[in-house]
């Protein structure tokens, strides 16, 4: 199955699949993540790696966006797209969206509490 013919199948849309997927929410920026858990691209991917030869998120090709997209998808990461996918399918807002997103991932956050216990 080509890449396209995946991003049809998976998205259901691929027109919008090479754009940004960021959704507000970077941990790459504000907790120095190595992988950003709200869009699922790592720091290589959205800054680029001079000394890797790895192109910044700007200067990636289509192909290139939507294949990180793809990926980022399969392991369990909400970017933009499967957010738009969600909502649309569910009948709700974006926001919406955005709101069970976060209290699924903060479900699997043990406090410390909890660990003693």
């Amino acid at each position: 199955m080509s890449i396209k013919d995946k991003a049809l199948v998976v998205f259901n849309e691929s027109s919008s699949l090479h754009q940004n997927p960021c959704i507000g929410v970077c941990s790459l920026t504000y907790f120095s993540d190595k992988v950003c858990q709200g869009c699922g691209r790592s720091a290589e991917d959205v800054y680029g790696n001079e000394e890797k030869n790895v192109k910044p998120w700007m200067q990636k090709s289509e192909v290139e966006k939507k294949l990180i997209i793809i990926d980022a998808w399969e392991n369990g990461y909400y970017p933009r797209q499967r957010l738009e996918h969600l909502a649309e399918k569910s009948n709700i807002s974006l926001n919406q969206a955005r709101k069970i997103i976060e209290r699924e991932q903060l479900s699997h956050v043990k406090k410390p509490f909890q660990e003693r216990a």
